[in-house]
């Protein structure tokens, strides 16, 4: 974050905006006073050099903002940089905003992680509040917002994908034009032009496939934008190659409004996810979030609590990605995109806080008031694709209303297994919902594209949505039935007959499901005898369970983060031990291997304090961290021996590229065993130690590692990263971003053929490890134990025990001969 000088002829003064700015920015902004002559009494006047130790104490990553009050404070200011090292005279800015208002508006907008020239722009507009209130004209140039940009030279590309300018290409549309140094408008066709560097308005431009998209560009980067977009709409925005087809309208999904009865009495919807649901139904009419028109006084505290909640939510949504993108992968994570950009868009946040400074309405208000406004924008594009993003665009309004109200009206909690019936239902919710109590969901608005239903598919949650005004005929905790294939939702109340029926067609279908997960519970050995090890990623007590219950023959990759995640500190040891003993628990005594604390890169844990980095996949990450902060790092090493003492468990270090770290991470395991041992405490000497292999380096030094290590663990995801030097979450070049790639299957062979020559145990996790048509290639490298999402377990026995791997060793030879990513695809038919 920015930090912040005040520089004052008072000492008394500069330490009273201190405080007013500290309670503001509620402590997270690092803040010094300079006020005052350097002698005992603190005589009136300033000094360079109190400013200059001051500025070298505030001293951030992102700078520095210097605020001062009047004549010699400037030039002593000045002076202080001119004292300064030049490494850090670059980054500090002295700001000629007003003094006291310029730092509680600093300080506010420091907080939520803007950079110096947007906290300069912010101290600069401080004046604002205070002249509205007064009915004065601010002073000119101070709102800081430009007009939308029509001119410069020209860029068009045509919308290539079969759903269009949905929510996906949208996200990465502004992601990538934000890379660069350009002012960027957009329209379609001949419209009219909007911001392309916002997500609210390219996201209501409803183009469709065969569409032109014309670009007004100014900037010096004009070439190398061309030329990303041009392999943007070469790429298919980014979407599926089978979404790319014939130019085509989305069609509307219509549901007729003059009957609800259908098949002699069922109500009507829309199946969107399979399977058959038979509970309570349990109705939370969740269409209309209050929020009351309220007028505020104080317009600064007010936006600094917006910036605030708005933080939080980024925060919890960033989580909520990371977990799907463990669960379900990269393209469930992307949904996701939409939501945080549109917490981060300036042009809407303007908005907001426009309402509060000009009409003085609360936070609250003002942000429902502006994404309602946005809702209706969506809801009026013809295309049903498009217009399903109001779902996304309500969820984001209501969480941050949420926090601001701390009104809890976003929960979604039961207390017995039932069918949930809502208005409507986002992403985010989805993924929160108890899948052991949430039976089936049953919502009157959605759609077969919605984001929520995607996720309800993954889940394996039956889903009916599309009601269209039906959803009052439900009544709460009357026992119904619900058909996600067919639409259909029965009452027992007036149709028992049928529910007889449907319960019939579950058990057979449970029967089915049953004998599946019995089968899934055998060793999985291929046709020529092989035996193969099918473990399970996860990342909770809940996902072991599913993972034994799908027949995981132990845990291959237990991800620890998320008992840091939303949480405002570290778990405690016993914290710790109670969760990891409940994983154990519900792998009935099976192995589990356990990843220590991976932060860093993707995974942002505030409260944590790691600092901004240019470039964090390369910096203070896994291991790394937890050499750095070792009191956190050995009150979890200290859990897992405790947990050793009476399971089969083993640890295993993140991002590991170098001898020295197994070393230095070993030796703290050390003490940690040493100090339980003085304690009294039990714990396992045989407990295994491993590695994950994502850093490529690894390859190199294989042999050295093998002599501190009893196993290690390949991460394809952030190997492939590495290896290719390759962003895995950039869209631009996502289509040559693949575990798949020749260069990537080279550096595979080379680990597993060192791994098996020095008999060190190796297991293969990552999306590469659940890809059926990669099996018997990774198979014939020597590959005995992959690690995947429970699910995916039972159909990759079945793949294993229908193999023979003896007849798949001239796939070996093969691997030579391919050059390309395209080749490897059209080998493996992929």
């Amino acid at each position: 974050m920015v930090g912040i000088v005040i520089v004052s002829h008072s000492k008394k003064l500069a330490e009273g905006v201190k405080e007013l700015a500290e309670q503001m920015s509620q402590g997270k902004v690092k803040i010094f006073a300079a006020g005052g002559l350097n002698d005992e009494v603190g005589s009136i006047g300033t000094d360079p050099f109190v400013i200059k130790e001051a500025i070298e104490m505030a001293d951030s990553e992102d700078g520095v903002l210097v605020l001062m009050d009047i004549g010699s404070a400037v030039m002593n200011a000045e002076m202080a940089t001119e004292l300064l090292s030049e490494n850090l005279k670059e980054k500090v800015l002295l700001c000629e905003a007003p003094l006291v208002e310029g730092a509680i508006a600093a300080a506010a907008q420091a907080m939520s992680g803007f950079k110096l020239e947007n906290v300069a722009m912010e101290a600069r507009n401080g004046l604002l509040g205070k002249a509205t209130l007064l009915g004065a004209a601010p002073p000119t140039g101070l709102n800081g917002h430009s007009e939308v940009e029509t001119t410069g030279r020209e860029i068009k590309i045509e919308v290539p994908n079969k759903l269009g300018l949905h929510a996906r290409p949208s996200v990465r549309l502004v992601e990538l034009v934000n890379r660069f140094d350009n002012e960027v408008s957009v329209a379609v066709n001949n419209g009219s032009f909007v911001s392309a560097t916002s997500i609210s308005q390219v996201g209501t431009l409803g183009a469709m496939q065969g569409d032109t998209l014309v670009f007004k560009v100014r900037g010096n980067q004009f070439s190398e934008l061309e030329r990303t977009l041009k392999e943007f709409s070469l790429n298919n925005f980014g979407d599926s190659k089978e979404l790319k087809t014939p130019k085509a309208k989305t069609k509307k999904v219509e549901i007729s409004t003059t009957s609800n009865l259908v098949k002699g009495g069922a109500i009507l919807g829309i199946g969107v996810s399979k399977g058959i649901a038979i509970a309570p139904a349990k109705v939370l009419r969740n269409d209309n979030i209050t929020v009351e028109k309220t007028e505020i006084v104080n317009t600064i505290e007010e936006i600094g609590k917006l910036k605030g909640a708005i933080s939080k939510v980024l925060n919890e949504v960033e989580a909520i990605q990371h977990k799907t993108m463990v669960l379900f992968g990269q393209e469930d994570a992307e949904i996701f995109n939409f939501h945080l950009l549109l917490l981060n868009d300036k042009d809407k946040i303007s908005e907001v806080e426009n309402l509060i400074e000009k009409d003085y309405y609360s936070a609250a208000y003002s942000w429902y008031k502006v994404f309602t406004g946005l809702e209706q924008k969506y809801l009026k594009i013809d295309d049903i694709y498009l217009r399903e993003r109001a779902s996304d665009v309500v969820e984001i309004r209501n969480k941050v209303v949420d926090e601001l109200l701390d009104s809890k009206q976003m929960e979604l909690i039961l207390d017995e297994p039932s069918i949930l019936v809502v208005d409507e239902i986002g992403p985010a919710q989805t993924l929160s919902l108890d899948t052991s109590k949430v039976l089936g969901i049953v919502s009157q608005i959605g759609g077969e594209t919605s984001h929520a239903t995607i996720l309800a598919r993954s889940l394996g949650i039956p889903a009916i949505t599309g009601l269209n005004g039906k959803i009052d005929a439900i009544k709460d905790n009357f026992l119904i039935a619900i058909d996600g294939s067919t639409g259909e939702i029965w009452s027992e109340k007036d149709y028992p007959e049928m529910i007889v029926q449907l319960q019939a067609k579950k058990e057979v279908e449970e029967k089915i499901k049953k004998e599946r997960f019995s089968k899934a519970k055998l060793s999985a050995n291929s046709s020529d005898g092989e035996t193969f090890k099918v473990l399970a990623n996860i990342s909770s007590p809940k996902e072991a369970k599913i993972a034994y219950d799908n027949g995981a023959d132990g845990i291959g990759l237990y991800r620890t983060e998320f008992l840091y995640m939303d949480q405002e500190t570290p778990p405690t040891e016993d914290e710790q031990y109670a969760v990891y003993k409940e994983v154990c628990e519900n792998m009935k005594g099976l192995p589990i291997t356990i990843r220590t604390l991976d932060v860093g890169g993707d995974k942002p844990i505030p409260y944590l304090g790691i600092p901004h980095e240019d470039n964090p996949f390369l910096g203070l990450r896994g291991i790394r961290y937890c050499l750095q902060n070792q009191e956190i790092f050995k009150t979890q090493l200290r859990a897992l021996c405790r947990i050793s003492a009476d399971y089969d468990i083993g640890i295993m270090y993140p991002m590991v590229g170098m001898v020295e770290e197994v070393l230095e991470a070993n030796a703290i395991l050390e003490e940690v065993r040493e100090d339980l041992k003085r304690d009294g405490i039990p714990f396992s000497d045989d407990m295994k130690v491993g590695i994950m292999v994502e850093v490529p380096s690894v390859a190199f030094i294989l042999p050295l590692l093998a002599e501190e290590l009893d196993f290690i663990s390949i991460g394809t995801n952030d190997l492939t990263q590495y290896l290719l030097a390759m962003d895995r979450e950039n869209s631009g070049i996502s289509k040559h971003y693949s575990a798949l790639h020749p260069a990537v299957l080279l550096a595979l062979r080379v680990i597993l053929d060192e791994a098996n020559r020095l008999g060190i145990e190796v297991s293969l996790c990552g999306e590469l490890a659940m890809n059926p048509q990669a099996t018997n290639l990774l198979s014939a490298l020597g590959l005995r134990r992959y690690s995947m999402s429970g699910p995916a377990i039972p159909r990759m026995k079945d793949t294993i025990r229908n193999m023979n791997v003896g007849q798949i060793k001239y796939l070996c030879k093969k691997l030579d001969t391919w050059r390309t990513l395209d080749s490897v695809k059209s080998a493996l038919n992929i």
